[in-house]
């Protein structure tokens, strides 16, 4: 646009006709072919195989026994899953367990160079350290979107250093206000298991746990787009026929510990929340 703006500027000087339409005529050019690209790029993508229709990336921060277990459960169900650490030995139970692992720190000029982010759509903060969980959420929020970071509570985490962010940094908790890591490393050291259930007419989240007496904790909600959806502390997926829950289901004397405030047991009437912005 500059040299033709040049251009145009020595076409008058030389009084060639037409030569003020020069300017118009490129930023006409420039225009269409911004238009021409955002419109046919993501098709001419997914026809040459060279974007993903729905992205099923799931990158996990951590790979202690909750990351690992997780990490499998969202495998199994069609999800592509790495796991991040900067501990090498931690990382052994996720590559036994089949699982993409990325050796390094989440938060770091190696990551941003190293970690593939195509494909893509959702950052789980799951490790023991409350400091890099938020870093992890902050940084890959950018690229990732505000429902694309998570972090799950850890045992040292409290509501008042929560509060210390401010709004714009705030992010919500995975799964139910009561659990935190060492909750759900207590529940599956003791048995329990993460299972995934399709969501029917007669067949209602709320009919899920109700049978289970309770003993099913949701996770997560997967739609019929394969998107993930996790349930957190202030909202809950607008689940319905054709979704799947993925759960944790507690054994009944692992939830006998309820009474103690250790696992939290998951009352009928609380399958009605409200619903969580889908992307």
């Amino acid at each position: 646009a500059a040299v033709a703006s040049l251009f145009a500027l020595r076409l008058e000087a030389e009084s060639v006709p037409g030569g003020q339409l020069l300017v118009p005529a490129i930023f006409s050019i420039i225009i269409a072919s911004v238009l021409i690209q955002s419109f046919t790029a993501r098709r001419l993508a997914l026809r040459w195989k060279l974007a993903e229709e729905q992205p099923m990336g799931v990158i996990i921060v951590g790979s202690g026994t909750v990351p690992v277990a997780i990490g499998q459960a969202l495998k199994k169900s069609g999800f592509d899953v790495t796991l991040a650490d900067s501990n090498w030995d931690a990382l052994k139970r996720a590559r036994m367990g089949g699982l993409k692992t990325y050796f390094g720190r989440i938060v770091s000029d190696h990551a941003d160079h190293h970690l593939d982010l195509s494909g893509v759509a959702r950052l789980l903060a799951m490790s023991d350290r409350p400091a890099q969980n938020t870093l992890a959420c902050l940084h890959y929020r950018s690229e990732l979107g505000t429902d694309g970071v998570y972090a799950l509570r850890t045992s040292e985490d409290h509501d008042k250093a929560k509060m210390t962010l401010s709004g714009s940094l705030k992010m919500p908790w995975l799964f139910d206000d009561r659990i935190d890591d060492v909750t759900l490393e207590n529940a599956l050291e003791s048995g329990a298991a993460i299972k995934t259930s399709k969501l029917k007419d007669n067949y209602t989240l709320a009919d899920l746990i109700e049978r289970s007496e309770g003993l099913a904790i949701p996770l997560f909600a997967i739609d019929p787009k394969r998107r993930l959806i996790p349930f957190t502390s202030n909202a809950e997926p607008p689940a319905k026929s054709g979704w799947e829950i993925m759960a944790l289901h507690l054994k009944s004397e692992v939830a006998a510990a309820a009474g103690k405030r250790e696992v939290p047991v998951v009352e009928p009437a609380e399958a009605t929340g409200s619903p969580a912005a889908t992307s």
